[in-house]
């Protein structure tokens, strides 16, 4: 009888041994899924944090604010503020935001981000010491961050960035991303500018639903 208990006792422990190495086991995987995941993005920021986005590009500098949550007479929830006060078209500030939030990995083309250690020196090399392309995006929390735009890469499909330059370092961390998000801040004013007919889509949206 004492041997049976023993074993008993024996075979919880050792279950209870298995079930927290598994739980262990779990969590670091998820933790380091979730890493992974935050180096394959530029900024690792949520959308919903963005107070304001400040796009400049050769000849033209845009700037939206979001506008407060309680003002809900608004069309979109954006507000163009330069070079022009208006409202904005949501897609084109969400389409900037969420390139820089989400992740940048493609598993058919095996791209993503990539990152390399430069001198102060080199940055003219890769377009970012004078750079004419920049996003500066202000959150909630009052924080600043600021993404600079240089130089394709050599194959054509990719550029290369810096996130929150610093000039107090002599070796600079510099990203490859790809080049499609110029095509998401690269837009005309009146791409910027939200639309009668936004409205009015919206507007007949709501009414046949109901």
């Amino acid at each position: 009888m004492k041997l049976q208990r023993s074993t008993l006792i024996l075979l919880l422990v050792a279950l209870g041994l298995a079930g927290a190495v598994y739980v262990f086991e779990i969590r670091v995987s998820e933790k380091q899924e979730k890493i992974a995941a935050q180096k394959e993005q530029i900024f690792t920021f949520s959308a919903d944090d963005v107070q304001s986005l400040t796009v400049t590009v050769p000849n033209q500098t845009i700037t939206v604010e979001r506008i407060d949550a309680e003002d809900t007479e608004t069309a979109s929830p954006w507000r163009l503020t330069k070079p022009l006060q208006t409202l904005a078209n949501p897609a084109s500030v969400n389409n900037v935001i969420s390139y820089l939030v989400k992740s940048q990995t493609d598993p058919a083309t095996n791209t993503g981000i990539r990152q390399l250690n430069i001198s102060e020196t080199e940055l003219s090399n890769y377009g970012l010491n004078n750079p004419e392309k920049t996003i500066e995006v202000k959150l909630k929390n009052n924080q600043s961050h600021r993404l600079v735009l240089g130089k394709p890469d050599f194959n054509g499909r990719s550029i290369y960035a810096q996130i929150d330059p610093n000039s107090n370092t002599e070796t600079r961390s510099i990203l490859v991303i790809p080049q499609e998000i110029l095509t998401v801040i690269e837009k005309p004013l009146e791409d910027w500018k939200f639309a009668e007919n936004q409205a009015e889509t919206s507007e007949t949206v709501e009414a046949e639903g109901n």
